[in-house]
């Protein structure tokens, strides 16, 4: 009995020997690049009787090339392993090796975008405009960013497994249109371009507009121009009134007032047309004082004098004559027939002119 263990553990260098494959004789140098010990190595040696603490010696030469598992476990103590043999294969076991890295899509866009992958919804893009798909799936895919008032940006994107894609979705403002309802062949203008004319109806549409805030003017003959601040809206038709009011009348000029000594002759039966002098008719004194958009005539007296003072403004006089000395106002529908000093008719009518100007337009 003695006799067989002994032999038996004499044959445990050769049993190495063979389950390394090695043919190198004891003392030589060893073999570099061997191969890691399987498992079914380690379990041959443990069965023929290797010690473990020997076997131990050897799998930290050459490592092990198989994990540890429960079930490894098992059989390498059904084998004959010890606890410690056991745990020094497990500090020798390969690491498993990690998982590839999953890949990726980083969108840059527009803050609060929203991203579809194959018309997938995939999220909103942060305040910053940022977007992360997570593991995608290599292959092709279609990529779409959306927006509120842009332009829809799609791009295929070609995922390669562990690898990391960036987008750069610039969105485009969708364009709107501007309708401006106006007098018929008026001008309209957009931040002072032409743009076009109204229609017949009165109408312009101005396509491809950009959304934000444009100055629209519109403008016809004898018309005030219309001025507006629009803040056109993306993707809608932005409809506006342009209402023309007629022009205002010419204001008065500014100047200081003008003071005429005149005389004045009444209604004589005569007619008040004609030259008083040439008809040697009562006249009585007065000033007139002509200020910028009114007249005031005051009587200081005279033989037969008759009062007619008056207080008129421009618009209140309907008529104004001159000729051979002589002025003729029509104030509030009444006659008034006025004799100037000889020579001075052509200053007290410019006078006139200069104060109202819209007496221009009715001598």
């Amino acid at each position: 009995m003695r006799y067989r263990q002994s032999l038996g553990k004499l044959c445990v260098l050769p049993l190495a020997l063979v389950l390394s494959g090695s043919t190198t004789p004891l003392g030589s140098a060893a073999p570099q690049q061997q191969k890691p010990w399987t498992k079914d190595q380690i379990i041959r040696m443990l069965k023929g009787d290797m010690p473990p603490k020997r076997i131990g010696e050897l799998a930290r030469e050459r490592g092990i090339d198989f994990p540890v598992t429960p079930d490894t476990e098992n059989e390498l103590r059904q084998a004959g392993a010890t606890a410690e043999l056991l745990t020094l294969l497990q500090q020798l076991a390969p690491k498993p090796a990690a998982p590839p890295k999953p890949a990726q899509i980083v969108v840059e866009t527009q803050p609060d975008a929203q991203v579809y992958l194959d018309d997938v919804y995939k999220g909103q893009a942060s305040p910053q405009g940022r977007l992360v798909i997570e593991n995608p799936g290599a292959g092709q895919h279609v990529l779409r960013v959306s927006m509120t008032g842009k332009q829809d940006y799609q791009q295929p994107v070609t995922i390669v497994a562990g690898q990391e894609a960036e987008v750069r979705a610039v969105l485009a403002n969708l364009a709107a249109s501007i309708r401006v309802r106006t007098s018929p062949q008026a001008e309209v203008r957009l931040d002072e371009v032409i743009r076009g004319f109204a229609d017949q109806d009165g109408q312009l549409v101005m396509s491809g507009v950009d959304p934000g805030t444009h100055i629209l003017r519109v403008s016809a003959e004898g018309k005030r121009d219309f001025r507006k601040a629009l803040e056109v809206v993306a993707g809608q038709e932005n409809t506006v009134d342009a209402t023309l009011s007629a022009e205002e009348e010419p204001s008065p000029a500014a100047g200081p007032t003008q003071v005429f000594t005149l005389r004045h002759y009444g209604d004589t039966g005569v007619g008040w047309w004609v030259n008083p002098f040439t008809y040697n008719l009562p006249t009585h004194e007065g000033t007139m004082s002509i200020s910028p958009g009114k007249l005031e005539w005051t009587e200081s007296g005279g033989k037969n004098k008759t009062k007619d003072d008056f207080v008129a403004p421009c618009d209140s006089v309907t008529k104004l004559t001159t000729g051979n000395d002589t002025l003729t106002l029509v104030v509030h529908g009444k006659a008034y027939g006025f004799a100037t000093s000889r020579g001075q008719g052509s200053a007290v009518f410019q006078a006139f002119r200069n104060a109202c100007p819209r007496l221009g337009q009715v001598i």
